[in-house]
């Protein structure tokens, strides 16, 4: 999968899936920006990516806010070049029952998952449909298909962001730009491991056919594979990753 020597913006940066994406493009010859509310969570990934000889930039963005998203696009135009590769993982999960939900906790994880996916997007595609390329890949979940109680906002959201992907893929078609949606199933990252107890994350392990979690590599590696000329006739499209817990 020839890559090399393509621009990547991943939002999340600094989380375990958005960091491990970016491992796994930086070792096939991609510039990587890693972006993050937490920017020096973002630059400690990307100095572990230059450490091992990869080319990194670590930046602190608020993708809900336009102009932080516009800052950091344009800072990684003029540090390394122009975007070929954007992947939205930015996203949070708090737990809270709908009749116990507060309004700002829905607007948080809709504005960060679904607010940010959109801005992001937004500012990146008029450059790739100048360039007649770009690959865009979307971070999704299982709950976009099958909810998740307590996590109303977050299933919302991320079923949102499949059809905001739909949307975007038939307007960017004809320009030569990808659009697709990962949606991965429960992942062994510190996400989870937040809200589920370690009980009840064993019970749910065995639910799943190929009988454990999703490492943050094993999503990184279809990130690789979106993101790919192998990938060219594919748009518009859902890539569930979830040792087979969901079918849809």
């Amino acid at each position: 999968m020839n890559i090399k020597g393509r621009v990547a913006f991943i939002t999340g940066g600094g989380g375990a899936i958005g960091a491990e994406i970016g491992r796994q493009l930086s070792r096939r010859g991609v510039a990587v920006v890693l972006v993050d509310m937490n920017g020096p969570a973002a630059e400690a990934e990307a100095q572990q990516i230059r450490q091992s000889g990869g080319n990194a930039l670590g930046l602190a963005c608020d993708v809900t806010d336009q102009a932080s998203v516009e800052g950091a696009v344009s800072r990684t135009g003029d540090e390394l070049g122009a975007i070929d590769i954007l992947v939205n993982c930015a996203g949070i999960y708090p737990h809270s029952l709908v009749m116990d939900m507060a309004e700002a906790e829905w607007d948080r994880v809709v504005n960060i998952i679904l607010k940010g996916t959109f801005l992001t997007c937004h500012a990146v595609v008029a450059g790739m449909k100048q360039r007649g390329y770009g690959k865009i890949v979307n971070i999704g979940s299982n709950h976009a298909f099958k909810g998740g109680a307590k996590a109303a906002h977050y299933s919302a959201a991320k079923a949102g962001v499949i059809g905001f992907t739909k949307s975007l893929a038939l307007e960017m078609a004809a320009d030569g730009i990808n659009v697709n949606t990962i949606s991965p199933g429960i992942t062994d990252t510190p996400m989870p491991h937040s809200v589920l107890s370690d009980a009840v994350l064993a019970e749910r392990t065995k639910k799943i056919p190929l009988g454990r979690l999703a490492m943050p590599r094993d999503i990184a590696d279809a990130v690789a594979f979106l993101v790919s000329e192998e990938s060219r006739y594919i748009t518009g499209q859902t890539l569930c990753v979830n040792g087979g817990d969901l079918m849809p």
